[in-house]
């Protein structure tokens, strides 16, 4: 099968279309054709090689196959599966296992795979489960219902499911993202919309009850004095200092109070709720753009540029045929 490996980190162009052996499913396991996918931050900062990444992985992309969310059809399953058979339409994020959807086929264990909903589409399901669950996992827990809430990266992946999450549990919610990005922000229910290009949401002599933020630069004094004295910061991800600062923050004891996500990758329940979000038309994926397998180092660069909106989804040549 066609696969993308990168041997070293650095540039989308280290990314090389190779001849690699289909996966063979274990007991457990599903084979799936891969229909689309998309590109997430850890996909990106994987091939980059960000400093936390190399402490585990020094000198080369610790996975052989990047690529954490996929949607497709069921190919094969293994002995043990029950709950999947050949032709089925599923969805699922790879990356607590081996990553691996830039390629033709992967393998994916039966407890984390699901049934495509009838109501989304392979191509959309195919940027749903990493940026989603992120999203719901920061906002769902708290109590949102006529609070202020900033989201800090909102016209990312993540940033554009926490708009459509926090406004379907009534918040009042302001997007920080650049200056492209401003127009669709509010277009998708932004109450405020911030360009951090020109505006430092610090800086202003307002404070807000929650800021989610999607990607990290600022100090802690910062971010405490834009935040009610009982409100919650939730740190994503970022730069490296921001989430130390963050969590030597989150040992404290105090208000307001600082926390940094330790992601729950797949949790089903999330994956529950947030498709009952989007049967009841509260959520929906937002895709940028959308480009073919054969085209993913140009997608990658284009996602780098951060002028996306949404999320950017690599289909292969086969969607067009389902």
């Amino acid at each position: 099968m066609k696969a993308y490996i990168s041997k070293k980190y650095g540039s989308p162009d280290h990314l090389k279309e190779t001849m690699v052996t289909t996966p063979i499913p274990k007991d457990n396991e599903v084979l799936v054709k891969v229909i689309a996918t998309s590109i997430n931050s850890a996909d990106a900062e994987l091939l980059k090689g960000i400093f936390l990444i190399r402490l585990g992985s020094p000198f080369r992309v610790p996975h052989k196959i990047l690529g954490s969310d996929v949607s497709g059809i069921v190919e094969a399953v293994g002995e043990a599966v029950k709950k999947f058979k050949i032709g089925d339409h599923v969805y699922a994020d790879t990356s607590m296992a081996k990553f691996g959807s830039f390629a033709e086929y992967v393998c994916v264990s039966e407890d984390v795979l699901r049934i495509i909903p009838k109501n989304i589409s392979l191509m959309e399901a195919g940027a749903i489960p990493s940026a989603a669950v992120l999203a719901y996992q920061g906002l769902h827990d708290l109590d949102l219902d006529s609070k202020k809430v900033l989201i800090n990266g909102a016209g990312g992946g993540m940033g554009s499911f926490a708009i459509q999450i926090a406004k379907a549990f009534h918040a009042e919610v302001t997007a920080v993202d650049n200056t492209h990005k401003i127009d669709k922000m509010l277009e998708l229910g932004a109450d405020h919309a911030l360009d951090y290009q020109k505006v430092d949401f610090t800086e202003q002599d307002i404070t807000y009850d929650i800021i989610l933020d999607c990607y990290g630069t600022r100090n802690m004094k910062k971010i405490k004095k834009s935040l009610k004295e009982d409100g919650k910061y939730i740190l994503v991800g970022g730069k490296t200092k921001t989430i130390l600062q963050a969590f030597l923050a989150s040992r404290k004891k105090q208000k307001p109070i600082i926390s940094v996500l330790m992601a729950k990758y797949n949790n089903q329940e999330y994956l529950d709720a947030i498709e009952e979000l989007i049967q009841q038309k509260k959520v929906r994926p937002i895709i940028d753009d959308v480009y073919k397998f054969s085209n993913l180092v140009e997608a990658f660069h284009e996602y780098n540029k951060n002028t996306f909106f949404g999320k950017i989804v690599i289909v292969h040549d086969a969607y067009n045929k389902e």
